[in-house]
């Protein structure tokens, strides 16, 4: 049983990463009317571009909403900045256009799209959706491998000099002292 586990836990760990990837939502432009020919919105008198939409980008991966643009009040197409959200590399999305408004919300468009190795600038249509343009980064080129570099060639220090230690002093060892004999009495 703990091999079992071992095994399931190592291929867990063991299983390829997919990189992460930033996508931009730049610009969004819907088609004047919507597919029945209708304004997008009533027209209320003396005020100028009621009838226009009010543009939400939506975007859904894996049946979940991932990301919502901020709503765009009374225009057909507008421009946004810094509106990013992140994917899985070779995931699908859908990009759900939305005209929101506070007694329903129309669907202009839902458009599939699926992230496989491109970059740039990419237009994307579909249903009332005239254009649609995101923003994916080229992948980051990876890093050179660094080649080791020779090791630098220790040079030998100079040895110090060596001071000759001053010779030793011989002294003479005193002479044996003579054995006084014994005074005479």
């Amino acid at each position: 049983m703990k091999t079992i586990i071992s095994l399931l836990a190592v291929s867990l760990f063991a299983a390829p990463a997919f990189a992460d990837i930033v996508v931009e939502i730049k610009s969004v432009e819907l088609l004047e009317t919507k597919a029945n020919g209708k304004s997008w919105d009533l027209k209320i008198p003396l005020k100028k571009g009621s009838q226009l939409p009010d543009i939400e980008v939506e975007v859904v991966e894996n049946s979940k909403s991932v990301f919502k643009t901020p709503v765009q009040k009374n225009t057909n197409s507008s421009s946004f900045t810094a509106q990013k959200f992140q994917v899985t590399e070779g995931s699908s999305v859908i990009f759900k256009v939305w005209d929101k408004d506070p007694a329903g919300h129309d669907i202009a468009a839902e458009i599939p799209h699926s992230f496989k190795g491109q970059s740039g600038d990419i237009k994307l249509s579909g249903g009332q959706v005239k254009s649609l343009v995101i923003h994916v980064p080229a992948p980051a080129a990876p890093a050179p491998k660094a080649e080791a570099a020779p090791a630098p060639k220790a040079e030998a220090a100079p040895a110090p000099k060596a001071e000759a230690a001053p010779a030793p002093k011989a002294e003479a060892a005193p002479a044996p002292k003579a054995e006084e004999a014994p005074a005479a009495k």
